[in-house]
């Protein structure tokens, strides 16, 4: 705890924060894209990682307006910084560059360095980039993920069920987030031991329900968006979770979990 104070003494408080220009994440975004087309990678390494890191340090001395907006940009930017970390530093110092394989058809791997055209090199940084939860397509994706029941629709009808679906999970995400307020307020006026204890339960599964929904609404989007411009395939967008149903022990939910469930993510 006297850590996190120490380093929350280096930021200014919410109130002295200055408004998160429009570009912040946008900027952020580029700087993992930039260095695949850079020849030499030390160099787009050397040039790209520092600027990443410095933004990603100094995300907390801005704001949006909005302390779960802020909560969840500072959680992109520092997933950023990993996937940097992890696809251009970690991976090819160890020998095992990231590969994209697909759908399993073509029978070997892309890696960043063979040569290819530039629009393709760009729909390779940005599949590795925009997807890096569960790395599905490529040489490092994760056992265990969900069979995918839409992948056989039509693409358009595909986009369209996405879109409903995040449309739904948005809706519960904001209800859950109202009853979470709601259960507050009440248990700040209701001081009974039982009563309590009753709203307490209550806003522990509303902050659940709300970071469950509020994470698939945003997978569903990504995924509705990419698969209509084109940029991903239907089968590069398996169910975030398994069924709810299943995760009926504690071991049983995290199999349900993809390892790096922070995505969003991914967007």
């Amino acid at each position: 705890m006297d850590l996190l104070t120490s380093i929350s003494s280096f930021y200014p408080s919410l109130a002295e924060r200055r408004p998160l220009p429009t570009l912040y994440i946008p900027v952020a975004f580029s700087l993992t894209i930039i260095p695949f087309f850079i020849p030499s990678r030390s160099i787009g390494i050397l040039t790209t990682f520092p600027l990443l890191v410095l933004l990603a340090l100094s995300r907390p001395y801005f704001t949006s307006g909005d302390p779960l907006s802020d909560y969840a940009t500072g959680g992109v930017l520092l997933g950023m910084t990993l996937w940097y970390l992890d696809f251009l530093i970690l991976s090819p110092w160890t020998g095992e560059d990231v590969s994209f394989i697909g759908d399993g058809k073509s029978g070997r791997g892309i890696t960043a360095k063979e040569p290819k055209p530039l629009l393709k090199q760009l729909i390779w940084a940005l599949r590795l980039m925009v997807t890096p939860n569960r790395g599905i397509g490529w040489s490092w994706q994760v056992k265990g993920v969900p069979r995918d029941p839409d992948v056989g629709l039509s693409k358009w009808k595909y986009v369209r069920r996405r879109l409903l679906r995040g449309v739904v999970t948005f809706i519960r995400s904001l209800a859950a987030l109202y009853v979470m307020g709601l259960a507050t307020t009440v248990q700040e006026q209701r001081k009974g031991l039982w009563t309590w204890s009753a709203l307490n339960v209550i806003i522990g599964w509303s902050g659940a329900t709300w970071a469950w929904n509020g994470i698939n609404y945003m997978y569903n989007i990504a995924s509705a968006v990419t698969v209509a411009i084109g940029l991903c395939g239907q089968w590069e967008w398996p169910p975030l979770t398994g069924s709810l149903s299943d995760a009926w022990s504690v071991r049983q939910m995290w199999r349900l979990v993809p390892s790096s469930i922070s995505l969003y993510n991914m967007f």
